[in-house]
């Protein structure tokens, strides 16, 4: 009796986390612009669908990520990894797009760094440290027992601007009563208050 062997199917690379530089944003801003001409190419017209139905972003970002780590350099690594219905379509607009922001020699990751930067108002701080007793504590949420809070540093100088002035409001008058602190909308608040 002969055993049937199964296909082998071949493994996908799972990438495990990283920090994206420069040249992973870019080129996954240039994949979105991709996608979008795709689906126009695609679907032309009006449609209930988004370019994600036919490339999704989870698709998309494997797709930055396999760069990343040099995993796609031909485009059956593209149909290998991807497991995509348009990827011997795409696959070489995609290469290209790699060789543009992310040069795969010899299967080596992309890590671009960003040029270093000659502006002065990046590596000079535009303002001057804040002490610990200008901070701002806002609270999130109502009372509780451990109030989260929200530190954010402010010269009080800059409140000022950014908020304005505390203006004086003129305290409402009922029309009804004449008494001050309701108006006649809330004028049973004034028939409650004299009939106890």
């Amino acid at each position: 009796m002969d055993a049937y062997e199964k296909p082998r199917i071949p493994s996908r690379y799972n990438p495990k986390d990283y920090e994206r530089g420069l040249a992973e944003d870019r080129l996954r801003d240039t994949l979105v612009t991709l996608r979008h001409i795709f689906f126009k190419d695609k679907i032309p017209g009006h449609s209930l669908l988004s370019p994600h139905a036919l490339w999704p972003t989870p698709l998309l970002e494997r797709i930055v990520d396999l760069v990343h780590y040099g995993r796609l350099a031909t485009v059956e690594d593209i149909n290998k990894q991807l497991e995509w219905a348009y990827a011997k379509e795409c696959g070489p607009r995609i290469l290209d797009l790699i060789e543009e922001f992310c040069p795969v020699a010899g299967k080596a990751s992309c890590t671009a760094k960003p040029p270093p930067s000659t502006s002065p108002f990046i590596s000079t701080p535009l303002r001057r440290p804040l002490s610990a007793s200008n901070t701002l504590n806002l609270h999130v949420g109502g009372p509780t027992t451990t109030p989260s809070r929200l530190n954010i540093s402010w010269e009080p100088s800059q409140l000022t601007d950014l908020l304005g002035a505390p203006k004086d409001r003129k305290q409402t008058q009922c029309s009804a009563c004449g008494g001050m602190g309701h108006n006649r909308r809330s004028f049973l608040q004034c028939i409650c208050s004299e009939a106890h």
